[in-house]
C-alpha cells in the first residue's frame, strides 16, 4: 500500500502550477473568490491533520507488518484519499489543466484501490501470484500519473516540448540502469523472481522520471518553482526516497513492510494534496521560454548519459544482468537522439531568425536589410555588377490611416504590397522599408527601371476596397542607379530618396536621380565645409558694380556682390553658395563679412576723394535676425560712416517668410537713417501690399524687363508703370541690368533716376574699381562720352 500512495502522490504533485501561467484561472461561478479561497484553507488543514494523525499513530503503535485492514491501515486509505477532493476542485475549475488534474486525481484514486486490493486479497500468506491485481491497479495509476504529469508540462512549444519529455525518458531509463547495477541481481536472487524484481524498480524509476519532468518543465522558469510547484517537487523527492528504502529492503527481506518507507509515502500524499489546493501564481514577461539558455536543457541529458557511462563501464568489470547494459545503452541512444533533436532546434532557430530578420513583419515581404543585401550582391564581382532601386512612397495613405485607422491602414499596405509584386512579377525583388515606403530592386537599364515604375505608378491608382469605401492613393517614386566600385547599396537608396523627394515636391510621379542636382551629396557636403571655412577665414570676396545718375552721368555709388573664388571649382556664383549659407544657417556670418568689408572698401574710397553710395544685399532669413540692425549700426560707427550712404537691399518674397518679424526689422533698421529698397521690383506677386506695410526709400526694377526694352510693348508698359508708382510715392527708381544704348535711352526718357549694368560697368574688384574711378573727372569724362550717345 505505501509503495502505491508513493507512486500517486508523486504523480498529482508535478500537476498544476507549472503552467496556468499565462492563461490563469477563471472565477468559480458557484462562489466569490474569496470563499473558494477559504474552502482550498480548510482542506489544506484537514489534509495536514488527516496525516498528522497517522503519522503519529505509526510511530507509537505496535502494529506494524499486520495483515488486513487494521487501524493504521484505515489511516493510510483516508490520508491516501483525501487529496483527490483538492485535485476535482482543481480541474472543476476550468482552466487549461483541467484535464491534467482529472487524471491526477484518477491516479490517486487507483492508488487507493489497488493499496485495498493488496490489503483484502494479494497480502494473504501463500497466496501471493506472480502478477497480482494489485500491481495491475498500481501499473494503471502510475499510467495515468505520466499522462497527467505529461499534460501538466506541455509547454506547447512543439519541439522544444517533446525535447523536455524526452528528458525524463532518459534521466528514467539511467535511473534504472543505476538500480538495476545494485539491485536486480539481488532481488532475483532472493527469490521474488525477475517480474517482481522488475516491478520493485519501476516504482522508484517512474518516481525520478516524474521527477525530471517536473524539474525540466520548470527550466523555461529559470528554474524557480512557486509555491505549489515547490510542495509537489518535495512530495515527489519523498517518494524517491520510500521507493528506494523499500527497493533495498525488498532486496535483503522480500515481502516484509517498512515502517519507515511507508511514512515517506505519508508525507509525500500530504505535500501533494497542498500542492492541489495551493494556486499557482502568474509568470513574468521576463520569464519566457526564450530567455532560456540551451545549457539549462542541456543538463539533465548530459548528467543522465555521464551516469549511463558509468553503468556500462562498471558493468565491463563486475559482472551484471545483460539487461543492466541494456538499460543503459538504451538511455545513451536516447542521449544521442536528444543531441540530434537539439541541433535540429537550433538549425532551425537560426533559420527562423535570420528570416525574420530579413522580413517585414506586416507584409511578408523582404525587408531594408534584405534589400541592402540584395543590391550588394548584385554590385559585387560575383553579381551582375550594377543594379537599380525604384522607390515608391504612397500619397494619400495618411488620409486613409488617419479616417479609417491603423488596422485599415495595415490592411491597405497588404494589398498594395501584394498588387506590387504581381506587376513586378519576376524583373525585380520589391521590400517595405517601413511605414508606406516600398522600394524594388532591379537590374537593367535606366530605361527599363523608368518602364517599371510607370506601370507599378499605374498600380497605385487602381481602387482599393476597404471596409465598403472605393480608395485610390497615388504614389511619389524615385529611381537610382548604379555600377561596381562607384556605388554602394546605401548610396543608391539615398539617391532614390532624393529622387523620390524630388518627384513629390515637383509633382513628377516618377523622377531619376542626377548626382549634378544633388544638393545634399558627399560633394555639397565638402563644398558646405569649404563655405564655412570661407566665411571663418576671410574668403568671401565682394565686387562692386558701380550706378549712375541717368540724367548727369555721374558715378552715384556701387552695389557691392559677394564672390566665392574656391581653390578647386573656381569662382562660384552666389546664386550657388547663398542657398547653402542659408540652408547651414552660416547667412548671419556671411551677412557680416560682406557689411564689412564693403563699407571698409568704400571708407577706403573716400580717401581718394570718391564718396560713393554703398548698397548690400541681405538674405530673406537676415531680416528675422533681431541682431541684424545693431550690426548694422556697429559697423557703421566702426568706419565713422555716414548711414545716409548705406542702402539695404531686400527682395519683395523676403519679406513673406515672416511680415511681422521682417517689417519690424526694416523698421528698426531705416531708424538707423540707412535707406532701404526693395530689389527685383515686379517679380514678385505682393509688390504693391508690401510698399504700404514698410518703409522704402528706393525701387530696383527687375533686369528681367530691361532685355528688348526698346522694342517690347509689354515691357514698356511695366517699367513705366513702375516709374510712375516710385514717383508717386516719392521713392527713387533704380533699373539694373542695363547693356544696350538704346535701353538706357529708353529709360531716360520715363524718368528713371538711376542706372546700372554692364554697359556703365561690369562688377570690378575693389582695386579695378579704384583703377576704373581713377581721378573724378576722368571717370565722368568716360561716363559723359557715352551718355551723349543717347542724347544726355
Amino acid at each position: 500500500m505505501a509503495i502505491s500512495l508513493s507512486r500517486s502522490v508523486r504523480e498529482t504533485t508535478s500537476a498544476r502550477p507549472l503552467f496556468v501561467d499565462s492563461l490563469g484561472q477563471k472565477r468559480s461561478a458557484r462562489r466569490p473568490m474569496d470563499s473558494v479561497i477559504s474552502s482550498d484553507y480548510h482542506w489544506q488543514v484537514a489534509i495536514t491533520a488527516a496525516v498528522m494523525v497517522t503519522l503519529v499513530t505509526t510511530i507509537s503503535s505496535n502494529q506494524r507488518g499486520h495483515y488486513g485492514i487494521s487501524v493504521i491501515g484505515a489511516l493510510y486509505i483516508v490520508a491516501g484519499t483525501l487529496p483527490i477532493v483538492p485535485m476535482v476542485r482543481a480541474a472543476r475549475r476550468g482552466n487549461v489543466t483541467a484535464h491534467a488534474w482529472r487524471f491526477m486525481a484518477a491516479g490517486v484514486a487507483l492508488n487507493t484501490i489497488a493499496d485495498i486490493v493488496y490489503a483484502l486479497h494479494d497480502q494473504r500468506p501463500g497466496r501471493i501470484p506472480v502478477v497480482a491485481p494489485s500491481d495491475v491497479i498500481f501499473l494503471a495509476s502510475c499510467g495515468a500519473f505520466i499522462v497527467g504529469v505529461v499534460m501538466l508540462t506541455q509547454t506547447r512549444r512543439g519541439l522544444i516540448g517533446a525535447s523536455v519529455r524526452l528528458d525524463g525518458v532518459i534521466a528514467g531509463l539511467a535511473a534504472a540502469s543505476l538500480v538495476s547495477f545494485f539491485w536486480f541481481q539481488q532481488l532475483v536472487s532472493v527469490g521474488n523472481g525477475t517480474v517482481h524484481a522488475v516491478l520493485d524498480m519501476a516504482y522508484p524509476i517512474f518516481d525520478l522520471l516524474m521527477l525530471v519532468l517536473i524539474v525540466a518543465a520548470l527550466a523555461p522558469h529559470r528554474y524557480r518553482p512557486d509555491r505549489s510547484t515547490a510542495f509537489l517537487m518535495a512530495g515527489v523527492f519523498w517518494f524517491v526516497i520510500g521507493d528506494v528504502i523499500h527497493v533495498s529492503q525488498q532486496a535483503n527481506q522480500p515481502f516484509s513492510s517498512s515502517t519507515g518507507a511507508d511514512l515517506t509515502f505519508v508525507v509525500g500524499i500530504w505535500l501533494m494534496g497542498l500542492s492541489a489546493s495551493t494556486r499557482a501564481q502568474r509568470r513574468r514577461p521576463f520569464e519566457a521560454l526564450s530567455e532560456v539558455t540551451s545549457l539549462s536543457y542541456a543538463a539533465v541529458p548530459v548528467a543522465a548519459g555521464f551516469v549511463s557511462i558509468l553503468v556500462v563501464s562498471a558493468c565491463t568489470r563486475w559482472d551484471r544482468p545483460p539487461q543492466v547494459v541494456t538499460l543503459a545503452l538504451a538511455a545513451l541512444v536516447l542521449v544521442l537522439a536528444r543531441m540530434w533533436l537539439t541541433l535540429r532546434a537550433e538549425g532551425c532557430l537560426v533559420r527562423s531568425s535570420n528570416e525574420d530578420a530579413r522580413t517585414d513583419s506586416l507584409t511578408g515581404l523582404p525587408n531594408r536589410r534584405f534589400l541592402i543585401e540584395q543590391v550588394e550582391s548584385m554590385l559585387s564581382p560575383q553579381g551582375s555588377g550594377r543594379a537599380g532601386v525604384i522607390l515608391i512612397d504612397l500619397d494619400g495613405f495618411k488620409e486613409v490611416n488617419d479616417a479609417l485607422g491603423h488596422g485599415a491602414g495595415d490592411i491597405l499596405l497588404g494589398m498594395v504590397g501584394a498588387r506590387f509584386v504581381e506587376r513586378l512579377g519576376e524583373r525585380g525583388t520589391l521590400t517595405r522599408l517601413g511605414g508606406d515606403e516600398f522600394a524594388a530592386v532591379c537590374d537593367g537599364p535606366e530605361e527599363r527601371l523608368v518602364e517599371i515604375a510607370g506601370e507599378l505608378l499605374a498600380t497605385t491608382t487602381e481602387p482599393c476596397l476597404l471596409e465598403g469605401l472605393r480608395v485610390r492613393l497615388g504614389a511619389s517614386i524615385g529611381i537610382a542607379l548604379g555600377d561596381a566600385g562607384s556605388h554602394s547599396a546605401y548610396e543608391l537608396l539615398r539617391g532614390a530618396d532624393v529622387a523620390m523627394y524630388d518627384a513629390k515636391k515637383h509633382k513628377l510621379g516618377i523622377s531619376v536621380y542626377r548626382a549634378a542636382s544633388d544638393t545634399n551629396s558627399r560633394e555639397s557636403l565638402s563644398l558646405l565645409n569649404d563655405l564655412r571655412d570661407a566665411i571663418e577665414g576671410g574668403g568671401i570676396s565682394l565686387h562692386f558694380q558701380p550706378t549712375v545718375d541717368v540724367r548727369s552721368g555721374r558715378i552715384r555709388g556701387v552695389e557691392a556682390l559677394a564672390r566665392w573664388e574656391h581653390p578647386v571649382h573656381g569662382m562660384i556664383h552666389p546664386d550657388e553658395f547663398i542657398p547653402m549659407a542659408e540652408h547651414a544657417g552660416l547667412i548671419s556670418g556671411l551677412t557680416a563679412s560682406i557689411l564689412v568689408q564693403a563699407i571698409a572698401a568704400v571708407s577706403e574710397l573716400d580717401r581718394d576723394g570718391h564718396h560713393l553710395n554703398v548698397s548690400v544685399n541681405i538674405s530673406r532669413l537676415d531680416l528675422l535676425d533681431d541682431a541684424l540692425p545693431e550690426l548694422i549700426e556697429e559697423t557703421l560707427e566702426r568706419f565713422v560712416f555716414p548711414a545716409k550712404r548705406l542702402t539695404i537691399e531686400i527682395t519683395e518674397s523676403s519679406l513673406d517668410e515672416d511680415p511681422i518679424r521682417a517689417a519690424r526689422c526694416v523698421d528698426r533698421i531705416r531708424a538707423k537713417g540707412v535707406r532701404i529698397s526693395i530689389d527685383d521690383f515686379g517679380v514678385g506677386y505682393s509688390s504693391l501690399s508690401q510698399l504700404l506695410g514698410i518703409p522704402v526709400d528706393e525701387l530696383k526694377v527687375d533686369r528681367s524687363f530691361m532685355s528688348g526694352l526698346d522694342r517690347d510693348p509689354r515691357a514698356q508698359a511695366i517699367v513705366r508703370s513702375a516709374v510712375q508708382l516710385g514717383r508717386a510715392l516719392g521713392l527713387s527708381v533704380v533699373a539694373e541690368g542695363i547693356e544696350e544704348v538704346r535701353v538706357l535711352e529708353v529709360l531716360r526718357g520715363y524718368g528713371v533716376d538711376i542706372g546700372q549694368g554692364t554697359l556703365i560697368s561690369r562688377p570690378l574688384p575693389a582695386r579695378e574699381l579704384a583703377v576704373f574711378l581713377g581721378s573724378r573727372s576722368d571717370a565722368e569724362s568716360a561716363l559723359t562720352q557715352r551718355a551723349v550717345l543717347v542724347g544726355l
